[in-house]
């Protein structure tokens, strides 16, 4: 079928919402659009026509209907890539004026959905797009009260170093004109959850993750730092760090035992997959920043799974300040200098991240 020729302009990333065993893809255009549709080997290829400008995304997914997504142009086209999985059983592309959806539909166990019960309900994407500027923050220092976290040889504990950190940081953003929360302000314990959902009920417009990193044996390369952002691990360095973080949900199932999928099942909800995009960006602002400020090894942006940044509605990453089991970065992590010296580059980071959000929010809108 063919429809009246518009240049269309994709600037926004898709908004990808799932339901259970069904999975919406949605891209705000003034339409109707001319499209191609191919389909082969689970593989599904939407050429659109006419466009103009073009967001570049690529995710890849742990969905039990959809595996990767990436939108890039070639010529004058866009070309919608999705590599869908064998639970996948059909899909329907709605064409409208004002909006272009992919709808896929499949047949999911109501197991791979169990481990997600006792999450947050998404609030409403329309809700989410009208915070378009960055003033409240939520900062959470990992670990707490009887989750120790890593801990040194010497006995240094991560929930600590976090802790004093996570003050630090507070009044330098409140400096700045932010409002700071924390998720803990003692040493107490709170779930990966309960973390999210406090900054979901305040309605944060970042969420920043504290953390140590930590590794079984010091080597010349288990020191310096790194921060994350939700997606999948590519590496097994970053799924062994995930792994790491994610040990704090034993403390959630005291009684019994963590559900089987439940890390599998972290990005499936999607709920933060609008702010993927932006969480990649915050992540790589600050793991500049923090360079630059500090005398440390810069590991790199990375990703994974991790259960406490799934379900933030806003951009959020996690911090590993360094290697609390490497004697000279442990050094360091007990420094008052370098703990307010990383809070310094984190305020820094903070506010060059706040200028391009709102650039770039304003401009897209």
């Amino acid at each position: 079928m063919m429809f009246l020729i518009f240049i269309n302009i994709l600037l926004n990333p898709p908004e990808i919402v799932q339901k259970k065993d069904t999975v919406y893809i949605t891209f705000d255009v003034k339409g109707p659009l001319r499209y191609e549709k191919f389909l082969k080997d689970l593989k599904l290829e939407i050429k659109i026509k006419d466009i103009d400008s073009l967001f570049p995304f690529s995710s890849k997914l742990s969905n039990p209907i959809l595996k990767g997504i990436e939108i890039k142009k070639i010529e004058s086209d866009a070309l919608i890539l999705l590599e869908l999985s064998f639970l996948c059983k059909n899909y329907r592309i709605e064409n409208k004026r004002d909006y272009f959806r992919l709808i896929l539909r499949g047949n999911v166990p109501d197991s791979l959905f169990k481990a997600e019960e006792k999450r947050e309900k998404p609030k409403p994407i329309s809700e989410n797009k009208k915070l378009r500027d960055i003033k409240k923050i939520v900062i959470d220092p990992g670990h707490g009260g009887r989750d120790y976290g890593a801990v040194s040889k010497k006995g240094t504990k991560e929930k600590d170093i976090n802790l004093k950190v996570a003050k630090f940081l507070k009044e330098e953003l409140k400096k700045e004109g932010f409002e700071v929360f924390l998720t803990r302000e003692e040493d107490t314990f709170i779930t990966l959850s309960d973390r999210t959902k406090f900054a979901n009920k305040i309605g944060a417009d970042l969420f920043i993750s504290l953390h140590c990193n930590a590794s079984p044996k010091v080597t010349e390369t288990s020191n310096g730092v790194e921060v994350y952002f939700l997606s999948e691990a590519k590496t097994d360095w970053e799924r062994a760090v995930a792994a790491l973080e994610n040990a704090s949900l034993k403390y959630e199932y005291p009684n019994e035992k963590v559900p089987d999928g439940i890390i599998e099942a972290i990005l499936m909800d999607m709920a933060q997959t609008e702010y993927l995009y932006e969480s990649q960006k915050l992540a790589e602002v600050l793991q500049k920043s923090i360079s630059k400020e500090l005398n440390i090894q810069d590991r790199g942006v990375k990703q994974a799974g991790f259960y406490v940044l799934n379900g933030c509605y806003s951009p959020a990453v996690l911090v590993e300040m360094g290697f609390i089991t490497t004697p000279s970065d442990e050094k360091l992590l007990k420094d008052e200098k370098y703990q307010k010296n990383i809070t310094k580059a984190i305020v820094q980071g903070v506010k060059k991240f706040k200028e391009w959000f709102e650039k770039t929010s304003n401009f897209t809108q």
